[in-house]
């Protein structure tokens, strides 16, 4: 049976080299959200190390799916990401090539989680120049492993240069930025030989 995955907010490196093995990898909006995973979080790679970027949800007293997620906005979250990974990659190589294609995405708000992740995944294969393997359909088994934010890479992430690199040393399988804004066009090839 295929595996569905939940969209992730600019997912980590071996989730998209993952996403990039498959055919057809199925996004479902019907699984129950759970907490601690990569659905509403990212890290990237700050001045001062890593740095986790949280998307705030509206909670509720009853168990929601994925496509029931409301986005909180009592706070510019949007504004401080940005700022926040522009800070961190405005030094990087390809950071200037890619920033206006990303900036908009932190300029619209955005109702449903899902709706938000869906866009980005979208955007990502945009930018790494592949055709998007993503279909929407139901009654698929979730790839757990995939989703969950405290566990080790799925896939070996062979080191690259990083801005900080010399500072911190090198930071595995942060969000799919990193290596984005770091090796621009030859992004799509590291994935592909990656794995």
């Amino acid at each position: 049976m295929t595996a569905a995955i939940c969209p992730a907010y600019f997912p980590p490196i071996d989730y998209i080299a993952w996403v990039l093995k498959q055919n057809k990898v199925v996004l479902n909006k019907d699984f129950f959200y759970q907490k601690q995973t990569f659905r509403n979080r990212t890290s990237i790679y700050s001045p001062n190390g890593k740095q986790d970027l949280i998307v705030p949800i509206r909670h509720t007293q009853h168990k929601q799916t994925d496509g029931e997620i409301k986005i909180a906005y009592d706070e510019d979250w949007q504004k401080n990401h940005w700022k926040s990974i522009t800070t961190a990659y405005n030094a990087s190589p390809f950071f200037e090539f890619y920033k206006e294609e990303l900036e908009p995405l932190f300029l619209k708000k955005h109702e449903t989680l899902y709706s938000l992740n869906k866009k980005i995944l979208l955007l990502v294969f945009g930018l790494l120049d592949v055709a998007s393997p993503l279909v929407e359909e139901k009654n698929y088994i979730l790839n757990t492993e995939l989703v969950i934010a405290k566990r080790p890479p799925i896939y070996p992430i062979p080191q690259y240069t990083q801005v900080f690199k010399v500072k911190h040393g090198f930071i595995p399988n942060l969000s799919i930025l990193d290596l984005i804004f770091n090796l621009g066009n030859e992004a799509k090839g590291f994935l592909e030989k990656g794995n």
